[in-house]
């Protein structure tokens, strides 16, 4: 039997590209196994400009904003009115399924995203998913946002 790592501190985190997300993004798992069964914690970080098309997962997930400012929408469709801004230390619950959308419109935001895998991510138009609008690039199971 596999011991499963029960910590870890921010020195050992591996930060790697999201293929999942558009050029940029970043995201390092801290607890877990995305793709596998089981409470899985992994930090998200977006750099200036970012944007992630409307999407959703099919697990409950619980946002916490590490740093910087957060923006999120809900909605099949991306509304840039339909932001809300989520300052450092917020904390947001999205629900399975739930249709939203998100954007790093004031500087780099890092989120710590949590939740039960197996995750994935789901664009509702499947022509704003990273994934297939880059051939050959790898897709990650784990995919997060």
């Amino acid at each position: 039997m596999t011991e499963r790592r029960l910590s870890i501190r921010p020195s050992d985190l591996v930060w790697r590209d999201q293929p999942a997300l558009a050029s940029g993004a970043k995201f390092a798992v801290a607890l877990g196994d995305l793709s596998g069964t089981g409470r899985y914690v992994f930090r998200l970080r977006a750099p200036a400009g970012h944007r992630a098309m409307p999407h959703t997962h099919p697990d409950e997930r619980i946002y916490t904003v590490l740093s910087g400012t957060f923006f999120l929408g809900w909605g099949e469709g991306y509304i840039e009115s339909r932001l809300e801004e989520y300052p450092e230390g917020s904390v947001v619950l999205v629900r399975a399924d739930r249709h939203h959308f998100q954007a790093a419109k004031a500087g780099e935001y890092v989120l710590q995203i949590e939740g039960e895998a197996p995750t994935a991510v789901t664009y509702v138009n499947a022509k704003d998913d990273p994934r297939t609008a880059a051939p050959g690039r790898p897709a990650d199971p784990g995919a997060s946002g």
